[in-house]
């Protein structure tokens, strides 16, 4: 069981058989699972300044006035869902969008998952969330 604040479990493929396509459940639980995380404001939040460009975690946390502790547990579960990736120069390390995330418009984002795609769309005329 999760313990509140505890953010969203994400759990790995694995060898079970109705995890895979087509068995029953479709992927559901995997979908399940990227709602919940994309469930946070904060790590929609992020996925979004990161859509504009590399970041490292202080270009993150310090224009959201948040602590950077928030902003590092929130990338830790974006990484691990494959939304978010780094690049270490020196003793920064660099975030940017994953293979599971990419910009595929004007202040559209698209989301993949095993067996579904999703679409966030900003309104024409609407900021990215900051």
């Amino acid at each position: 069981m999760q313990k509140e604040g505890s953010g969203p479990t994400i759990e790995c493929p694995t060898d079970d058989p109705a995890a895979e396509p087509g068995a029953e459940g479709d992927g559901l639980k995997a979908l399940a699972q990227l709602m919940r995380l994309l469930g946070e404001e904060t790590a929609l939040r992020i996925l979004f300044s990161l859509a504009e460009g590399e970041r490292d975690v202080t270009g993150l946390w310090a224009p959201m006035r948040l602590p950077q502790a928030t902003v590092s547990h929130h990338l830790s579960f974006l990484r691990l869902a494959g939304l978010v990736s780094t690049r270490r120069s020196g003793k920064h390390i660099h975030y940017r969008l994953g293979a599971g995330a990419r910009v595929t418009g004007p202040g559209v984002l698209s989301i993949d998952c095993p067996d579904f795609g999703l679409r966030l769309e900003l309104r024409e005329g609407r900021r990215p969330p900051r």
